[in-house]
């Protein structure tokens, strides 16, 4: 259980660095005015969709051969290494604006983090070792 909950977190440090990034261009577009955020979105698809994020797809299919604990020992490097680098990569970017945290921005915010901590507590109350590919 504790390598579980172990594992999760640098998959939600990574969600946060990522989230912050959408947060920002959303923030930059207008908050969508004139849909300017989905078509910075597709204008930029390759950038916001890297292929290594579809590293969890390779890891649930690990999944299935693979003993639970080695499972969550390789999910969390994965995730540390996309954590750290996404950093990298954010603190490395130029901007001509920075984020500013408004309201609307505290309440996006908000409704992410309950968003991501739903499954987990959900997760975390329900967990039991055999579905652990489930998860």
């Amino acid at each position: 259980m504790y390598l579980f909950v172990l594992s999760l977190i640098p998959w939600f440090l990574y969600l946060v660095v990522r989230s912050k990034k959408a947060y920002h261009m959303l923030q930059q577009n207008l908050y969508d005015r004139n849909l300017r955020y989905f078509k910075w979105l597709a204008s930029n698809f390759k950038k916001i969709m890297l292929g290594i994020d579809l590293i969890p797809i390779i890891i649930i299919i690990l999944g299935f051969y693979l003993n639970n604990t080695y499972l969550m020992i390789i999910f969390i490097v994965i995730y540390t290494f996309l954590f750290i680098r996404s950093y990298n990569i954010l603190k490395k970017e130029d901007h001509k604006k920075p984020l500013v945290v408004t309201a609307r921005i505290k309440r996006l915010i908000t409704t992410t983090v309950i968003l991501y901590l739903l499954p987990f507590f959900s997760i975390f109350y329900t967990y039991h070792e055999s579905f652990i590919n489930n998860y």
